[in-house]
């Protein structure tokens, strides 16, 4: 081997080492860029069930048991545990002012969904809740 080999050797080298280091920076970064997305990727989280005495039109009082999940960043799942017992209660209580034909009829359901979320986003602190899903919904 002569010299231009060996320094034909060396370039190429360094060169491979160069696309490497470049290669690597570029990639972290994306890397870096899926984690934070997936942060804020929505994720369900199930509240725990409820059950509560509402008022019907007739003297007799009705009963409602429901199940939901909430759409929630993943980032904010945590932050939503400790802000739990303040969204049951907000929900409690908009329920208990909530009357079985509002939560029985479908156009008045959609209704009442929204004014819950919007309850609970005001008691949910820096969490912000992105939608309901209601999963169970019994009516007695």
């Amino acid at each position: 081997m002569d010299r231009s080999d060996l320094l034909f050797l060396l370039v190429y080298f360094a060169f491979l080492i160069a696309m490497g280091f470049f290669a690597y920076s570029f990639g972290s970064d994306k890397i870096r860029q899926n984690t934070l997305q997936n942060q804020n990727a929505p994720v369900n989280y199930a509240a725990p069930s409820l059950t509560v005495n509402i008022a019907s039109v007739t003297t007799h009082v009705g009963s409602v048991k429901m199940e939901m999940s909430l759409k929630v960043a993943t980032k904010d799942t945590e932050n939503l545990k400790s802000y739990m017992p303040r969204i049951m209660d907000r929900l409690h209580s908009c329920m208990a002012r909530s009357s079985v034909g509002e939560i029985s009829d479908r156009y008045s359901f959609s209704l009442f969904r929204e004014n819950l979320l919007r309850e609970m986003n005001t008691v949910s602190g820096p969490v912000k809740i992105m939608d309901i899903y209601v999963t169970k919904l019994l009516t007695s």
